[in-house]
């Protein structure tokens, strides 16, 4: 919720008298309402992709909050660390503005010259300097980690509607670039919010369970005592999964595209609806599911995991 207060004391006041109006609706009597976080600054876009700046009991007290879930789909370490650092400075920066108690239309034109001028230069600069290192076109996990990237920082810095407009033309350029048209499918954000939780982990320091979503947790940490997971335990857990992936794909039952309904016949290609049949898991699922916990591996030096990805989408 965006208070558009000026002050941490203002901001606090509002929400509390929010909330006190709420409590005395009927229909949310039942429910129990707390505002834990207070944000300066914050870009959101969902619970596992999100920066801002969150302030504490004083107002000098801030710390910048970064969960980019993206950067994990970004190749190469100097990649991930320019996504975010071209992000938290951005952020930084515009904070740094909106203390300054300049006027709204004064904040507003430096947002506007700030994407105008040092978020255009360092793009183009980046680009520039990758092509005359490196063939983009003959590297593909190379090219599709700069598309994330230009796609991302975009995407991220759009969200500010002042600036929409800027930064799509910044992308739209930067994306020509790479030969990649805006309005296709690679050219348009989507959201790699990808889940893949491993259920009632044993901590063998607290000997409690929890569940670790691996997908979105740079690090494994138990959420009771704060120790890393054994990462051995988790590459096993994994491993058994990709197994799991490969049994449903092999023993999957066709489906009609036309009816829905389940093949009971097992060489027929068609239905009695002359509807085609078609596999349940399609290919391409697997393949994706696959290279996600294969990334996953390669991320976090699991060996034997990464060879087993390999071996099967090769």
């Amino acid at each position: 919720m965006c208070t558009k207060r000026s002050s941490l004391e203002h901001a606090q006041s509002f929400v509390n008298s929010l909330l006190l109006s709420l409590e005395e609706h009927s229909i949310f009597a039942s429910l129990n309402v707390k505002a834990i976080k207070f944000w300066d600054i914050l870009l959101w876009i969902d619970t596992n992709d999100y920066i801002g700046i969150l302030l504490g009991e004083e107002e000098e007290g801030n710390e910048v909050t970064v969960k980019l879930g993206t950067s994990n789909f970004i190749e190469g370490e100097n990649y991930r660390n320019l996504f975010k650092q071209t992000l938290i400075g951005y952020l930084v920066l515009v904070a740094r503005n909106v203390r300054s108690n300049n006027s709204v239309e004064e904040q507003q034109q430096y947002r506007l010259n700030l994407v105008g001028n040092e978020v255009t230069e360092q793009m183009f600069d980046f680009l520039n300097n990758l092509s005359s290192t490196s063939d983009i076109r003959e590297n593909t996990d190379l090219r599709d980690s700069i598309i994330l990237m230009v796609k991302g920082i975009s995407h991220f810095i759009g969200l500010d509607c002042i600036v929409y407009e800027s930064i799509s033309k910044l992308r739209y350029q930067l994306l020509r670039m790479l030969n990649v048209n805006d309005a296709s499918h690679d050219g348009t954000w989507q959201s790699l919010n990808v889940s893949c939780t491993l259920t009632q982990l044993f901590c063998s320091v607290c000997c409690q369970s929890s569940d670790l979503d691996i997908c979105q947790s740079e690090a494994w940490i138990c959420p009771s005592c704060g120790k890393h997971f054994d990462s051995f335990t988790i590459e096993q857990l994994l491993i058994e999964r990709v197994n799991q992936l490969l049994i449903a794909y092999t023993i999957q039952d066709f489906k009609c595209t036309r009816c829905g309904a389940v093949r009971r016949h097992n060489l027929s290609l068609f239905c009695d609806c002359c509807g085609v049949e078609e596999n349940i898991i399609s290919p391409a699922e697997l393949r994706f599911n696959l290279e996600t916990i294969g990334k996953i591996a390669q991320q976090h030096d699991l060996i034997r995991l990464s060879e087993l990805c390999e071996w099967i989408l090769f």
